[in-house]
C-alpha cells in the first residue's frame, strides 16, 4: 500500500500559500550554490519551483566554483546583514575545497538545519515525521528500526522518534547487524530506511511492519533512479510504504517551505496550521487523493469488536474469544472484489498481531485454498459450518 506523499507534501503547500497570502510582504529565501553541479541544477530547479508556488521570494545565488570558503562565508554574512532574509541555505555538494562543516550560516538563518545549534529541525527528517501525522499513525510505544546514521537525517530523526516516547533501534549500515536485516526488523513496527543503497530492505524484512519508509536514493547503470527496498516492497499490500519517486523527497521540499515559514511566523503559528488545531487560518482541505489510514495501532485493552468501513468494503472483527481462547471470527459484510485481497491480509495479519491464535473467516468471501498474504484459507473438520480457517503459511512466491 503507497503512501500518497504527493497529496500530504501538496496539503502542506496548500496552507503555507494562505498564510503568506495574508502578509504584505513575502518570505524571502537566498538558495547559494557553489559551481554548475548538474545534480544540484536539478535540485533547485525544484526548490525555485516550489518557492514560487507558495509566494515565497527566493533569490539563487551562483558563485564560482573557485570561491574560497572565507569568499562564501563573507557572501553569507551579507545576507546576514540584510534583516529583510529569512532564510539561507546552501546547496550540497560543495566542491572539495569547501568543507560544509566551516560554512557560518546564522542560526537564525539556517532553515536547512546545516548546523548543529541550528534552531530548525533538518527537512528529511522533520518531513518523515510529518508523514506519520498525516496518515495518523501513532507511534507512542512503537518499535522503530532506522537504518543509516548520518547527521542530517539518521541521527536527527532518532531523536524527533524519541520525542515521540518509541523504542528506537538505530544501525549503521555497514554493521555487524546488518548482514543479517531480517534478525534486526522482526521486531520492528516501522522500519526507516535512509542508507542509499539498491536493494537493502527487501519484503521478508518487513513481516511484522507496519510502516517502512524509504529515504535511500541511488542510480543504476542506467540512470535509473532507485529507493533502499527492493521492487517487490513497493507491491506489498500488508503494510504502508512510501514511493521510491514522489516520496520523501516531496516532503522534504515541503518541510523547507515550512522552515522558511517558521523564521517569518514562529514555530507556534505554524505547527498550529499544519496541525489544523486553527481550520480557519489552515484554509480548505485538500481532497484525498490516494491512501486513507486504516489503523493499525495496537489496543491497550483489546476491543471485542474491530470494524473496518467505507465506500470499497465492510468488515467486522469479532475478538470476544481472543482472551481466553486465542480465536478471532472475521466476517466481511460487503468488498469490492479488487479490495477483497488487501482487506483479508490486513485484518487476518491484525488479528495475529493482537493476540488470536487461531483466526477464523465467513465463507460468504474467500475461498477454500485461496492464499491472502501468508495466509491460506483452509475448511477444518473441528471448525464451525461456514467458517475457514487462515492458516499462516509464510511468504508464497
Amino acid at each position: 500500500m503507497i503512501i500518497d506523499c504527493k497529496s500530504i507534501a501538496q496539503d502542506i503547500k496548500d496552507k503555507i500559500k494562505n498564510i503568506i497570502a495574508e502578509d504584505d510582504y513575502a518570505p524571502i529565501l537566498h538558495i547559494y550554490q557553489v559551481g554548475d553541479n548538474p545534480a544540484s541544477n536539478a535540485y533547485i530547479k525544484g526548490k525555485l519551483r516550489d518557492c514560487e508556488e507558495v509566494g515565497i521570494e527566493a533569490e539563487l545565488i551562483k558563485l564560482s566554483e573557485e570561491i574560497t570558503e572565507d569568499g562564501l562565508n563573507d557572501k553569507i554574512q551579507e545576507d546576514y546583514n540584510y534583516e529583510n532574509v529569512d532564510g539561507i541555505i546552501v546547496q550540497l555538494p560543495l566542491p572539495k575545497h569547501i568543507d560544509p562543516k566551516n560554512i557560518c550560516i546564522p542560526d537564525e538563518l539556517d532553515i536547512d538545519g546545516f548546523n548543529s545549534t541550528s534552531p530548525f529541525q533538518p527537512c528529511t527528517p522533520l518531513g518523515v515525521m510529518k508523514i506519520f501525522d498525516s496518515i495518523g499513525y501513532d507511534l507512542d510505544g512503537k518499535n522503530v528500526l532506522v537504518c543509516g546514521q548520518s547527521d542530517i537525517v539518521g541521527r536527527p530523526l532518532v531523536d524527533m522518534l524519541i520525542g515521540r516516547h518509541c523504542n528506537v533501534i538505530s544501525v549503521n549500515s555497514t554493521g555487524s547487524y546488518m548482514k543479517n536485516t531480517a534478525y534486526v526488523t522482526k521486531l520492528a513496527n516501522v522500519v526507516i530506511s535512509a542508507v542509499g543503497k539498491r536493494n537493502f530492505i527487501s519484503r521478508i524484512d518487513l513481516f511484522n511492519t507496519d510502516i517502512c519508509i524509504d529515504v535511500g536514493i541511488n542510480y543504476d547503470e542506467n540512470g535509473k533512479q532507485h529507493g533502499d527496498c527492493t521492487d517487490e516492497v513497493y507491491d506489498m499490500k500488508d503494510i504502508m510504504v512510501t514511493p521510491r519517486i514522489g516520496g520523501v523527497g516531496l516532503m522534504t521540499r515541503a518541510m523547507l517551505l515550512y522552515n522558511v515559514c517558521v523564521s517569518r511566523y514562529g514555530s507556534e503559528k505554524m505547527e498550529e496550521i499544519l496541525e489544523e488545531k486553527n481550520r480557519a487560518a489552515a484554509g480548505p482541505t485538500i481532497p484525498a487523493r490516494g491512501l486513507t489510514l486504516v489503523s493499525l495501532e495496537y489496543e491497550k485493552e483489546l476491543a471485542p469488536y474491530l470494524e473496518g468501513e467505507n465506500k470499497h468494503w465492510h468488515y467486522v472483527l469479532d475478538q470476544r474469544n481472543v482472551p481466553e481462547k486465542g480465536l478471532a471470527y472475521l466476517t466481511i459484510e460487503r468488498c469490492e472484489p479488487e479490495e477483497l485481497d488487501g482487506v483479508l491480509r490486513r485484518v487476518i495479519h491484525q488479528a495475529y498481531r493482537n493476540g488470536a491464535k487461531q483466526v477464523f473467516v465467513r465463507d460468504t468471501f474467500g475461498e477454500e485454498g485461496s492464499i491472502y498474504g501468508y495466509y491460506r484459507l483452509r475448511r477444518q473438520p473441528e471448525a464451525e459450518e461456514g467458517w475457514l480457517e487462515a492458516i499462516y503459511e509464510g511468504e508464497h512466491q
